[in-house]
């Protein structure tokens, strides 16, 4: 199973690295909610563990796009908010960390879960115990985390929309589930699961590449901008994430 993630992984940031300057600027669908608006969720599970050291930076920079921002963290980006609320955005922005159990790759969700109360993970053990027999929820440590078959099971096709770009340790297997549900392009790093949120290395990486896709580049022409940015200075040499492109590479937010 694991090998197979890892082919995967593989495949979608070769997608991703063969991007090539285009100069096309797609005008892409906004959804018209409450306030007239394109409406952008930042969904980050384990804010009060590792908290995200420059949000108004990235709420600055999507409110300059004409999004109206969602803040949803700790124990608002629930199971139950993940698993049904997604198709109310067309961006969405993951910011998650992840564990490897029994050889799959689970993502934190926001459950207020104690870890250091044995009655509390009980709980979630017998509440959740039909998802975790069929491989769709884990626990572990502070975080109760859902696989990626959680949510392919919850997403029709063509439920979801737009962008979903998701940064943190593992993510890019998420990439088929959010494209199968409708999503017009997903954007990722291709890095493994060993790695965390911690020290703002992700922040930092998606807040340039956010900001590039907000001056009106294509995600294509962003991927191909973003490198050329980072490495201004470093050389050639300088080792960067790659980054894994799935989708409508044409799209613009």
């Amino acid at each position: 199973m694991r090998g197979r993630v890892v082919l995967v992984l593989v495949a979608l940031c070769i997608l991703g690295l063969s991007a090539s300057a285009s100069h096309v600027f797609a005008q892409p669908l906004k959804f018209d909610g409450p306030g007239g608006s394109a409406t952008a969720a930042f969904i980050s599970p384990l804010e009060r563990w590792e908290p995200t050291p420059n949000y108004d930076q990235y709420e600055a920079t999507l409110q300059h796009a004409e999004y109206t921002v969602e803040m949803i963290s700790d124990e608002v980006a629930s199971l139950s908010f993940l698993k049904t609320e997604l198709t109310n955005y067309d961006l969405i922005i993951l910011r998650l960390d992840s564990f490897y159990a029994e050889g799959l790759s689970y993502f934190c969700s926001g459950e207020n879960f104690d870890p250091f109360n044995p009655r509390s993970r009980a709980d979630y053990a017998t509440q959740y115990a039909a998802e975790i027999n069929a491989h769709e929820i884990s626990i572990a440590g502070p975080c109760v985390g859902f696989s990626m078959l959680y949510i392919l099971h919850n997403y029709q096709k063509s439920s979801l929309r737009g962008l979903v770009f998701a940064f943190g340790p593992g993510t890019p297997e998420l990439a088929a589930a959010f494209i199968n549900g409708g999503a017009a392009a997903f954007i990722s790093y291709a890095i493994p699961v060993e790695y965390s949120l911690a020290w703002g290395r992700f922040d930092l990486y998606s807040l340039t590449l956010l900001g590039i896709l907000s001056e009106g580049y294509t995600i294509r022409d962003t991927v191909t901008q973003f490198y050329t940015r980072v490495m201004r200075g470093h050389g050639s040499t300088a080792t960067w994430p790659s980054i894994c492109l799935v989708g409508d590479g044409d799209y613009t937010i």
